[in-house]
């Protein structure tokens, strides 16, 4: 089984990527318009429009790994973080690079973030900290993260105006625009590789590596129970169906009924 495939509620069914769909690292769906992306590890951008996939990769083919997507619903552009070139924007008709420090080979950004409210775009990097790009620079947000090994997972709460992030050693942090902050409790210990946050109850996810998903409502970290072993790559939640989705690495997708 390969590609990306699609869950109705009750079977899952292939979307027909086929060949162009090997190694996919990263998705984003633009709602509005009810595109697909997908970002692949032979470094290819995909579209799906629900009947088809076409590759709008362009100048940025073959330059790294498609690490992640990030889809601005308010602009229409489409980031991605691709692989140690940096990230680049797609406008649906061309791709630029968003330039800065993270087009450095060295910093490999691995995830990103949108924060429509503030129009802010965070990336996570391996080894150099988490960064936010206002549109036209990019910017450390330095503090106690700014050394962290690697950062795959990254959520923001609008409504707070809070930035989380999944770290390699030390847990979630939380970012208020000024500071980090850990927030602490039994995942301050685990590897974090994925984040997600359900903004209708304020609930945090966190997949730690190892470990089954916990949530956070602002104070303490809950584990949410029932599977008790693998490792979490990938989370989203779903707010109109209340249902969080976890992909993991060798159990296939598991699936949460929230509070």
């Amino acid at each position: 089984m390969q590609g990306v495939w699609k869950y109705d509620g009750a079977t899952w069914k292939d979307t027909g990527t086929g060949g162009k769909g090997k190694g996919i690292l990263s998705l984003a769906y633009d709602s509005g318009h009810n595109f697909m992306y997908a970002g692949t590890m032979a470094g290819a951008v995909l579209k799906y429009d629900g009947a088809s996939w076409i590759d709008i990769s362009d100048m940025i083919s073959g330059l790294g790994g498609i690490n992640a997507l990030a889809y601005d619903a308010t602009h229409n552009l489409l980031y991605a973080a691709v692989g140690g070139r940096g990230i680049f924007r797609y406008d649906g008709m061309s791709w630029k690079d968003t330039g800065g420090a993270l087009s450095d080979a060295g910093y490999g950004a691995s995830s990103l973030a949108l924060d429509p409210t503030r129009n802010l775009l965070y990336a996570g990097t391996d080894g150099h900290g988490i960064w936010k790009y206002d549109g036209s620079s990019w910017t450390d947000t330095g503090g106690a993260i700014s050394g962290e090994e690697f950062v795959r997972g990254l959520a923001c709460d609008t409504a707070h105006n809070l930035l989380y992030a999944g770290t390699g050693s030390r847990g979630v942090w939380k970012y208020d625009g000024a500071a980090w902050t850990s927030t602490g409790g039994v995942v301050a210990n685990f590897k974090v590789f994925a984040v997600t946050y359900d903004g209708a109850h304020g609930i945090l996810y966190a997949g730690p590596g190892g470990q089954w998903a916990w949530k956070y409502e602002g104070t303490n970290w809950t584990d949410t129970g029932g599977a008790t072993s693998g490792w979490i790559y990938a989370l989203a939640y779903d707010p109109v169906h209340n249902v969080l989705y976890a992909g993991t690495n060798s159990r296939g997708v598991w699936l949460y009924k929230g509070k």
